[in-house]
């Protein structure tokens, strides 16, 4: 599931389709910080991920930006479980 700035997107077509539908101009202004915690899972390997920063998107204005992201691993791969994203604005 993703939830970027309050919608809730579930499965990968939805998914997918929000990720498609942002504007193609987007970068990450500076190093953004990282708080990375072990996250039990059913196989017992994960880790959630905190990240805030600076994001430019479509524009030349940086916005300051918060997301918090699950990583699993299942069958030898890692994807993202869970992901939420906010865009701070003021």
């Amino acid at each position: 599931m993703l939830t970027f700035e309050g919608q809730e997107f579930a499965g990968p077509a939805a998914i997918m389709g929000k990720l498609g539908a942002l504007p193609a101009e987007i970068a990450y202004v500076g190093a953004p910080t990282l708080e990375v915690q072990p996250s039990p899972g059913p196989a017992g390997t994960g880790v959630i991920v905190f990240v805030t920063g600076k994001i430019q998107i479509g524009g030349p204005n940086a916005l300051q930006f918060t997301e918090v992201f699950q990583v699993m691993a299942k069958g030898g791969q890692h994807y993202i479980h869970n992901q939420m994203m906010r865009l701070v604005y003021g």
